[in-house]
């Protein structure tokens, strides 16, 4: 689905991105980790276009990335952005609508499937209440629940998520992860999400790319990359690591750096 060979970007004498390999298979879902700094954003930004590698090249069903036209680009690829929505002067419902740009022509606006799309996905975000509401009122998660109904209401064939709990409670975290799980496996779609949560990442994840300043440091299954020696390698903590009771997946706890008190004692 999304080949990426030997990605290489700077920004000055920074560099960012060191010969950076991935391949991700159709309906595969992969998550990007890394500590702050170590490019993975910047990967993001390479592997849908917005900038150009000053090495390397990426391939989409096959065929190079730059040679996509926009609008057609974006019936096969949707991006959740960090920072999506800001204060937007326009209802929930128009915003949503947005995600329906790639397929509308000079004559033809709010056609009959879109709609239908538009409707399903503000449905499936729990936004179907808010339709009217100005973006602008709305909350910091309750705006991420509207970007996310406007990626989907392009009906990608990759979806491309940059922090998509951001601004969530743990409730609306798992709930949205939830269903776009549910909706992957029922659509055959392609995800990648840059996550900051490893224990998320080790359950909703196929696979995972784990960054260190701009080069991959270990790629695999939860398993192979949510271990003692990388997290400490990468991220500088030493976790205790256990399986997840359901999932059978490694989760992290996090040992604190501070004295214990027993009974009025500390260690």
């Amino acid at each position: 689905m999304l080949k990426a060979q030997g990605l290489v970007k700077s920004y000055g004498s920074r560099c960012v991105l060191h010969e950076v390999d991935l391949e991700v298979e159709r309906g595969e879902c992969v998550g990007i980790v890394g500590p702050n700094g170590s490019g993975k954003s910047t990967l993001m930004k390479v592997l849908i276009g917005e900038e150009l590698a000053d090495r390397g090249q990426v391939w989409l069903d096959g065929r190079e990335l730059s040679l996509y036209h926009p609008k057609e680009r974006a019936k096969k690829v949707a991006v959740l952005a960090q920072e999506s929505l800001g204060s937007v002067p326009f209802t929930v419902e128009e915003v949503v609508y947005m995600g329906r740009y790639p397929y509308q022509k000079k004559w033809s606006w709010k056609g009959k499937k879109d709609r239908q799309i538009v409707e399903q996905m503000m449905k499936l975000m729990g936004i179907e209440a808010y339709r009217d509401r100005s973006v602008e009122s709305l909350s910091g998660g309750e705006r991420q629940r509207v970007a996310i109904a406007k990626a989907l209401a392009q009906e990608p064939e990759l979806l491309i998520l940059d922090e998509p709990t951001t601004y969530l409670d743990i409730h609306y975290q798992l709930a949205i992860l939830d269903l776009l799980h549910e909706y992957r496996q029922k659509h055959q779609l392609t995800m990648i999400m840059v996550l900051h949560d490893l224990n998320l990442a080790a359950q909703y994840c196929d696979r995972i790319v784990m960054l260190k300043e701009g080069k991959v440091h270990v790629i695999g299954r939860p398993e192979q990359v949510i271990q003692t020696r990388f997290i400490d390698e990468v991220f500088e903590v030493k976790p205790i690591i256990l399986s997840h009771p359901k999932w059978h997946v490694p989760q992290l706890l996090l040992s604190a750096k501070r004295e214990s008190c027993v009974s009025g004692e500390c260690s």
